[in-house]
């Protein structure tokens, strides 16, 4: 996953398409293709989550200040536990924005 948001980082053009938006939800929320996009006043972020066999995931990230960040678990308690690992990377990549700055 990692090596995946790495090539997403450095490949800006071939990734131009995944950041279109295809559909806008808000004025903040928006999909493109594959990729959810929420719009900040001062950032765009693309990010997927899912959940399969046990195992939950979230990846975002940023191309303009060329960061990203992947969230794994082995713990699967349905919609109960999606949230929160959605929640809990938002919250990480945050905090990491903020140390970069």
């Amino acid at each position: 996953m990692a090596n995946f948001i790495q090539h997403l980082l450095e490949q800006g053009d071939i990734t131009s398409p995944l950041q279109t938006e295809t559909f806008e939800n808000s004025e903040s929320s928006a999909t493109g293709l594959g990729v959810f996009i929420n719009k900040k006043e001062t950032d765009v972020l693309y990010w997927h989550n899912g959940a399969t066999g046990g195992f939950n995931s979230c990846i975002i990230y940023e191309p303009i200040s060329k960061s990203g960040i992947v969230v794994l678990t082995n713990r699967s308690l349905g919609a109960k536990l999606d949230n929160k690992i959605d929640h809990l990377a938002f919250k990480i990549f945050r905090c990491l924005q903020t140390k970069n700055k």
